[in-house]
């Protein structure tokens, strides 16, 4: 079985460090996102896990493991208490702490979610998601509760339709968007929606 590696290059002006967690994940490395005080790291995987680990590369203990690949995770909060998680078929919120899930929001098979923004002015999260056959979206949901405040759709058949990247500009107002035809686009979206 092969088994994947996550590395870490610390990057001083006269040198750089790199530390390596051998067997990390059975498959791909898909995400990984450090706490705010940056001693703690989430890798998530197609092998369907979400693990805690300490920068030193010790495993803390697997948030989340699952038959779903896992694509995209953020911190939600200030405290880093609360992650959010992008897989197959759901986005959901989980508490760092015990692992216990908070809140679900089911896509179905042909709308996988990909990817997760944190809104930096606080409150809202991005999730972009689809592909193939069904239809690209990114939907604005709220952190504390899942609740889908704004949906943008992409159109719907192939890869060219699709959206590849997202994220916030840093007062919160808009959404840059990589799309596979090598444009960026700008969505403006309502910051007053966030209740």
């Amino acid at each position: 079985m092969r088994r994947c590696t996550i590395s870490v290059v610390r990057i001083t002006p006269d040198m750089f460090t790199h530390l390596t967690w051998a067997a990390a994940h059975n498959v791909w490395v898909s995400d990984v996102t450090f706490n705010n005080e940056g001693t703690a790291l989430i890798s998530c995987s197609t092998d369907g896990k979400v693990q805690h680990w300490m920068t030193k590369g010790e495993l803390v203990k697997v948030l989340m493991e699952q038959g779903e690949a896992v694509w995209s995770a953020a911190f939600i909060n200030a405290d880093c208490s609360k992650l959010v998680v992008a897989a197959d078929k759901f986005t959901k919120c989980l508490s760092f702490i015990t692992g216990e899930e908070l809140w679900r929001q089911n896509w179905g098979w042909l709308n996988p979610a990909k990817q997760i923004k944190l809104d930096p002015m606080g409150g809202r999260v991005a999730v972009r998601g689809g592909y193939g056959i069904g239809a690209s979206y990114i939907k604005i949901l709220d952190v504390e509760d899942g609740r889908v405040i704004q949906e943008i759709e992409g159109p719907s058949g192939a890869d060219e339709n699709s959206f590849w990247s997202i994220n916030f500009h840093p007062e919160g107002n808009y959404l840059l968007v990589g799309h596979w035809m090598g444009t960026i686009i700008k969505i403006n979206i309502n910051r007053s929606m966030k209740k």
